[in-house]
């Protein structure tokens, strides 16, 4: 490394860093994403970011009871 320089330094203009998330997936899905070789969650936010396009409008979840 240089001087001046840290490990884990963004540059400017980079993309913002992910988000870790806990998520509960159907172990079927599991196993076939992960059957498919490494990327598998870079799989499943591509899958997500296509079912929530950018600029749509969140919907409030129905309260139960």
């Amino acid at each position: 490394m240089s001087e001046g320089s840290s490990a884990g330094a963004r540059g400017k203009g980079k993309r913002p860093a992910k988000v870790p998330v806990t998520i509960r997936l159907d172990p079927d899905l599991l196993a076939r994403l992960k059957a498919q070789g490494p990327g598998w969650q870079t799989r499943i936010s591509r899958m997500l970011e296509k079912a929530a396009p950018a600029g749509d409008k969140p919907r409030r979840r129905a309260k139960v009871g």
